[in-house]
């Protein structure tokens, strides 16, 4: 009953920083579903946002990148979490947001933009971050990561996934356009699956060198290699 109060209040229900307070995480079982359904409940809901609000769709799916950007370390330790949860808590999970969107989705246009703007002013403010906004709930996930670090690939994923979408993010700043998070990420990671599948580690960390002294990487052998593996992501209606 503990859980199901918190998660109302965190997810669904406008309620004061004290109250908040009071509602964290007391056990690192609840901050590890806490966090989960925070990252579903933002997830689902920049979906429902751009829906309600279409004009807005490229800075609702942006304020969600920085979200997740600054919560990385949350994020990370949740995705160690997931990786051997049981499928009983995810459908646990995944029913308790469903039950949240549909109340949401339920209300009037009025109030749906409402929520949202209400939602997603915290999310660009930082007031909807894990750490400010139930401090427990991230450092239990903090050492949840620490006992249950990732494995190095998986790291190396997760980096390259963001790198890529945090990429394309500025080029739409840059030149204009819409910004779909969702077509973003499943382009980043059939780039990244493409990647891992034909290069070796050794390749891919003299990429990473490259990039990071800010030099292309397009004539290293093994990125020439790769490059007409990479186009079928473009053309297999995975390109935003």
């Amino acid at each position: 009953m503990r859980l199901l109060v918190v998660f109302a209040a965190l997810c669904c229900v406008h309620i004061s920083a004290r109250a908040a307070a009071l509602l964290d995480a007391a056990s690192p079982d609840e901050a590890l579903t806490m966090g989960a359904v925070d990252f579903r409940h933002i997830d689902e809901m920049r979906n429902v946002c751009a829906s309600v609000m279409p004009e807005h769709k490229t800075a609702i799916h942006g304020y969600a990148l920085a979200w997740l950007d600054r919560n990385e370390d949350e994020f990370k330790a949740i995705y160690s979490f997931t990786k051997t949860a049981p499928e009983s808590w995810k459908s646990a999970r995944d029913e308790f947001t469903n039950v949240g969107i549909t109340t949401i989705r339920a209300l009037s246009k009025a109030e749906q933009m409402a929520y949202c703007e209400y939602l997603f002013g915290r999310v660009e403010s930082g007031e909807q971050d894990i750490a400010r906004k139930t401090p427990n709930v991230s450092r239990f996930l903090a050492q949840y990561l620490i006992n249950h670090p990732l494995s190095p690939l998986d790291v190396e994923m997760l980096n390259f996934r963001a790198g890529c979408e945090k990429q394309y993010y500025n080029r739409v700043r840059a030149e204009g356009g819409e910004f779909d998070l969702d077509r973003v990420t499943s382009l980043c990671q059939c780039l990244w699956d493409t990647t891992e599948q034909n290069t070796t580690a050794e390749e891919r960390k003299l990429s990473n060198e490259y990039a990071r002294r800010r030099e292309p990487i397009d004539s290293l052998p093994h990125v020439q290699r790769i490059a007409p593996l990479l186009q079928t992501c473009f053309i297999s209606g995975q390109s935003p």
